[in-house]
């Protein structure tokens, strides 16, 4: 017969066995919680070859891997095509993973500074819808195309207006779909009285990447 006493110390004893299972069982989960974050793959920006300070970075120059989120900051692009026409502020070893602490627009943030860059040129400051299906989006330090659209009820006709003029300065929403975006480009005299004929007769404007600022 088991004495009262006993009784009590065997029913501690399974409470004490279970307890200890159960945080077992959590320790377990947590170190597999804990791995399974440490390992899991984020996909992140690598520089192909070694990148001079100052120097603009084109997206053959960057190359997509797949790498343990753990060992990786959180401010790695995961796309070439966000960092493609960017400078690097200074030295970039080869196979580095890109942060964006690491590189800038290269343009001063003053559009008057900036145009001296491109003799002949003049300013030109518009708002336009960001279409991403069109292209890269806009951003200080690519080249970029204008297209003027006419209103349906106009033909639709769509003219070329610009080529390859510098962009300067940015501002708005140009990341999502629709988004309005301000930019302020570098464009010959004649390329801005076409603009301003096009938008007098209230075309929409297109605006295509077509490479880097040298």
């Amino acid at each position: 017969m088991v004495s009262g006493t006993n009784y009590s110390l065997f029913k501690n004893y399974k409470l004490i066995i279970g307890l200890a299972v159960i945080f077992g069982l959590l320790a377990v989960y947590s170190v597999h919680s804990y791995t399974s974050k440490k390992v899991g793959l984020r996909p992140a920006v690598l520089v192909k070859e070694d990148i001079e300070a100052g120097r603009q970075i084109t997206e053959d120059e960057l190359v997509l891997e797949m790498k343990p989120q753990g060992g990786i900051n959180s401010d790695v692009y995961s796309n070439p095509k966000d960092a493609a026409g960017l400078v690097a502020k200074g030295f970039i070893p080869k196979n580095t993973p890109l942060r964006a602490s690491m590189i800038g627009s290269g343009v001063s943030g003053n559009p008057v500074e900036d145009l001296v860059r491109f003799p002949g040129r003049v300013l030109l400051g518009f708002d336009y819808k960001v279409d991403t299906t069109a292209g890269y989006v806009a951003k200080a330090g690519v080249l970029v195309d204008v297209d003027s659209v006419r209103k349906k009820e106009s033909g639709g006709q769509q003219n070329s207006i610009i080529r390859e003029a510098p962009v300067l300065y940015v501002s708005g929403q140009g990341n999502s779909q629709g988004g309005k975006q301000s930019v302020v480009i570098g464009v010959l005299p004649e390329e801005k009285k076409n603009y301003l004929d096009a938008r007098s007769e209230g075309a929409d404007f297109i605006v295509t990447v077509k490479g880097v600022a040298k």
